[in-house]
């Protein structure tokens, strides 16, 4: 590339951008020497290259033709003019874009609506060659291809398995795609609550409250009042520990999700916000107050679902540093057989 820019620059076919090169992606330079070579392209070459640089990996021959919609014979023909121009490489058996800058640049020109073609064809291709389709690719092809259904579908398949393996960043860019695409105000809402949650745990407390806000607000409009108390837990913590609520507004929050919960029956999410009740209180010195959140885990551990009564015995099991240790061990115990 440099020897490549050297020569334009001194041919004068290079000019200086007229906005900074740290305003841009690729650089300028480099980008008026590809967009040159691009504009010289046969139709055949620009849309054989058009789905490299939407694949972004290596394809045979035989399934760059079909993705691109053309005859072998003239798939070839613009590979030739293609490597000719050093736009492509091949190791024999697959042909990819020569290099990232060029694969980014060619991406960037393109129209939306071709964009959105190759994607889709990119993504039914996936669907008919691989044995065992990577649900995160098939996301991202269908959401560019705006084809909503297949987008959501395989969305939620990337998010659950990128929730699952621990992949935060990855499993809320998917949870995002699938909001996007759900016309179902019961699956945006907890969408919007699995999101909040999520950066909650990466301690992204910015971005996680408001989220959990706007969750609980659409679960109790959907009659979800569980899920709601849950999201409010959340953001209840994610607002101090944050320092943007002060601990008498966090413990009186706090009571209030405890109350309704109770009174609802929902134990589960009762201990939940006991579980954080306990972790306030022994942060901010207050040994009463850890005392008597212990107590009503105590005075509900065998109430409510298996969930409940495991989060309980969790609590209770912190009895090794705040009461009996042999109790807390006990607990503990007790956690692990239930769960």
């Amino acid at each position: 590339f440099l020897i490549e820019m050297t020569l334009e620059y001194l041919t004068g076919r290079v000019n200086r951008p007229p906005v900074p090169d740290r305003a841009l992606s690729i650089p300028v330079s480099i980008r008026q020497v590809l967009e040159r070579r691009l504009s010289q392209l046969s139709p055949a070459a620009e849309t054989v290259l058009g789905v490299l640089a939407v694949h972004s990996k290596a394809l045979p021959v035989e399934q760059l033709a079909k993705v691109a919609d053309l005859p072998t014979w003239q798939c070839m023909n613009g590979l030739d003019q293609l490597e000719g121009f050093r736009l492509v490489q091949s190791d024999g058996t697959e042909i990819s874009a020569g290099h990232e800058l060029i694969r980014k640049t060619v991406y960037q020109s393109l129209t939306s609506s071709r964009r959105a073609w190759l994607h889709r064809r990119l993504g039914i291709h996936i669907q008919e060659f691989t044995e065992d389709p990577p649900p995160d690719e098939l996301a991202i092809h269908f959401h560019h291809a705006g084809a909503g259904e297949l987008a959501l579908q395989y969305a939620r398949e990337a998010a659950k398995k990128a929730e699952a393996s621990g992949a935060i960043a990855e499993a809320l860019e998917f949870l995002d795609i699938a909001r996007d695409h759900s016309q179902a105000p019961q699956e945006v809402a907890t969408l919007i609550q699995r999101m909040g949650r999520l950066n909650f745990l990466s301690q992204d407390h910015q971005k996680a409250a408001p989220l959990l806000e706007v969750a609980a607000q659409r679960l109790r409009l959907q009659g979800m009042t569980a899920e709601a108390l849950s999201a409010e837990v959340d953001r209840v913590d994610s607002l101090g520990q944050s320092g943007l609520l002060p601990l008498r507004e966090r413990m009186e929050e706090l009571e209030r999700i405890k109350r309704e919960a109770r009174d609802n029956g929902h134990w589960e999410t009762f201990m939940k916000a006991l579980d954080v009740a306990i972790h306030v209180a022994d942060y901010t010195g207050d040994s009463q107050g850890v005392q008597e959140v212990l107590g009503e885990a105590r005075f509900h551990s065998d109430t409510g679902p298996p969930e409940a009564k495991c989060r309980a015995r969790a609590i209770l099991a912190l009895d090794v540093y705040f009461g009996n240790p042999a109790d807390g061990l006990g607990a503990a115990r007790e956690a692990v057989q239930i769960a």
